[in-house]
């Protein structure tokens, strides 16, 4: 038994539709700058206000980055390494905003108080850097949701204040543990 073309027309059409979003990576430029910023390598030129934070979805591959001023002067110029298949690339312009990326998974699989979730710190934007590429796929990039459900993993990455990664990771998750109430669905 064989299927129509229409038939295979129609699962081939599915099968690219569902996969399109699945394997895409996400941008998230925050401006930590004075002045407005251009960056170029997403495809159409992005323009980034001062203090502004400006994130770009659903793209395929990335690229050499670079920022210029309102003259067209190059203010900076960078190159992230490929983050995995939903992966998220974060650039401080000015390395003064921090991030941190941590599964928030046990929340939704925690049914035991006795032994109560917690937040996994995998990884963060220290204080001084510009680029964070994600370890893994992320659930809920900077500014966004996590899902209503999730199985084993429910990762994001959330802005967190410098002063607690320089205080050490004990501090960090604690942060990182207050920062559920802005990121849960």
């Amino acid at each position: 038994m064989g299927y129509d073309s229409t038939v295979r027309f129609a699962l081939l059409f599915i099968c690219a539709a569902l996969s399109a979003g699945c394997g895409s990576i996400g941008l998230t430029v925050h401006n930590d700058t004075e002045g407005a910023v251009t960056i170029e390598g997403v495809g159409e030129k992005l323009t980034v206000a001062a203090g502004e934070r400006v994130r770009v979805d659903g793209l395929r591959t990335l690229g050499e980055l670079v920022a210029k001023d309102s003259t067209g002067a190059e203010l900076q110029r960078v190159t992230p390494s490929a983050p995995p298949a939903g992966g998220e690339v974060v650039w401080s312009m000015a390395g003064t905003v921090c991030y941190a990326e941590a599964d928030y998974g046990s929340y939704y699989s925690a049914e035991d108080y006795i032994i109560p979730a917690g937040v996994e710190l995998i990884g963060a934007l220290d204080p001084g850097e510009r680029l964070y590429v994600s370890k893994g796929s992320v659930d809920a990039p900077p500014g966004g949701k996590l899902p209503a459900r999730a199985r084993r993993k429910a990762v994001a990455v959330v802005e967190i204040p410098c002063q607690a990664k320089r205080q050490g990771d004990a501090i960090l998750r604690s942060w990182l543990e207050v920062s559920l109430r802005d990121i849960q669905p």
